[in-house]
């Protein structure tokens, strides 16, 4: 005897289909993963906006790769970590420190997605779980103080 599964999902779920099922899940992940990149886009955008500029290589090395639901923002540059961590160096008008973390906060508050710092190299991960550490929103009080 074969037992026929949708002919069961049918009948105890409103006609729904394990395959009704299967395209609902896979529609879903691939908004879900359009959200994502909306939001990245928007952390990237933001970053380099906030990006403290001498010469244009911190701003330059920034780099986004996004890949389903995840996405990394790194700054390639080997000073960006003390550009960004540096709270008391002063920045021109509409620029930074925290600058990734400023734009992360501001972009990715209220939006269904896990945000992670690392350090060394800085980088920024949306939904990768196990690397980096949480933001922190008090750790970016004074990113908005214009000098």
């Amino acid at each position: 005897m074969q037992l026929d599964v949708d002919a069961i999902m049918r009948q105890f779920s409103g006609g729904v289909t394990a395959k009704d099922m299967q395209d609902k899940i896979q529609s879903d992940r691939m908004e879900y993963a359009k959200q994502v990149a909306q939001v990245a886009n928007e952390i990237f955008r933001l970053a380099k906006q906030y990006t403290p500029v001498a010469s244009g290589n911190l701003k330059n090395s920034a780099v986004l790769k996004i890949s389903g639901t995840q996405a990394t923002i790194t700054y390639n540059a080997p000073y960006a970590v003390y550009v960004h961590e540096i709270t008391t160096n002063a920045h021109k008008k509409g620029t930074y420190s925290k600058f990734l973390e400023t734009a992360a906060v501001e972009a990715g508050l209220g939006q269904e997605v896990t945000i992670t710092i690392n350090y060394n190299p800085l980088e920024l991960y949306i939904n990768q779980p196990g690397r980096g550490s949480p933001i922190s929103i008090a750790s970016t009080g004074n990113a908005f103080l214009d000098v």
